[in-house]
């Protein structure tokens, strides 16, 4: 999802996939909102989940190598990235013990999901403002 409404279609798809196991959001800043609204539409199409889970990374360093937050990335059956800022995310999670515990899961073939900046961390490149000295691209031609 690119970062604006969320896409029932997506969450379906992921729920589908979960087969009903634990399900975990992963936020840099914000609220547990996505855990009601991914549980009871679970629910609603037949597929409930174990449950619907949030970790929101407050000192996100740390975060990285906190062994509860490892524990459920290892447990989850779907993992989703909220938005927020990438910079954060990627502060996160290099070089950390959660980034390969989150890469295992990738290769025992779990859904992942995320929108606005919880999608952009996941592709081949991304635009990191961090190693930029900048927190914004601005393009030479208009």
């Amino acid at each position: 999802m690119g970062g604006s409404t969320d896409v029932d279609e997506a969450f379906k798809w992921m729920i589908q996939k979960a087969n009903g196991g634990d399900f975990l959001v992963i936020r840099a800043t914000g609220t547990d909102a996505y855990n009601s609204y991914i549980y009871d539409l679970a629910k609603s199409i037949g597929k409930p989940l174990n449950s619907v889970s949030k970790i929101v990374g407050d000192d996100l360093i740390r975060a990285g190598s906190d062994s509860s937050l490892i524990d459920k990335i290892n447990k989850a059956e779907g993992i989703f990235f909220a938005g927020g800022n990438q910079a954060d995310y990627v502060d996160f999670l290099e070089g950390s013990p959660a980034l390969t515990a989150l890469n295992n899961r990738i290769t025992q073939g779990i859904p992942f999901g995320g929108t606005s900046a919880g999608t952009m961390i996941q592709g081949d490149h991304i635009y990191d403002s961090i190693s930029a000295g900048s927190t914004t691209l601005d393009s030479k031609q208009r």
